[in-house]
């Protein structure tokens, strides 16, 4: 993908829902309007959808759900984060969850890798170090990044 292309970060509306009349431009792999599903007797099936992964802190974990099932219900396909390690591995040793903090975060690189665009779920504008360090991952690889905060 040329270097030249902009990438930014676009504010979602809260109100009307998410924006399902999202343009598609080229992407290298096909993805923004060109990535079709396998062929099937000559004839290639129908493009496949979106794909959306959502970054955010894991404080917003119910937020994010919520959002997976707008952007689902918009006929994208979604991913995103699931493991929250202070909740789901509470007894495990500080340098034990780091570890796998750190794992984690890079099986979450590689679904930004797999996405045709980002949606960083930040209520009252807020973002984390980690999910700064995403959304800069993203946008390196040119990314679009959107935002999604009920209170803008």
């Amino acid at each position: 993908m040329p270097k030249s292309m902009s990438c930014g970060i676009h504010a979602v509306p809260s109100g009307g829902g998410l924006r399902a009349d999202r343009g598609r431009a080229g992407h290298a792999r096909g993805g923004h309007g060109g990535r079709s599903g396998p062929v099937s007797g000559g004839v290639a099936a129908a493009p496949f959808p979106l794909l959306v992964t959502i970054c955010g802190s894991m404080r917003f974990a119910e937020q994010m759900h919520a959002v997976a099932v707008e952007e689902s219900l918009a006929g994208r396909i979604v991913v995103l984060p699931h493991v929250d390690l202070a909740k789901h591995r509470p007894a495990w040793p500080e340098f034990v969850r780091d570890r796998y903090k750190a794992e984690l975060d890079e099986l979450h690189r590689r679904k930004i890798d797999m996405a045709d665009e980002i949606l960083v779920v930040c209520p009252g504008g807020y973002v984390g170090e980690s999910t700064a360090a995403e959304i800069a991952y993203a946008e390196s690889l040119c990314k679009p990044v959107r935002r999604w905060d009920p209170q803008s």
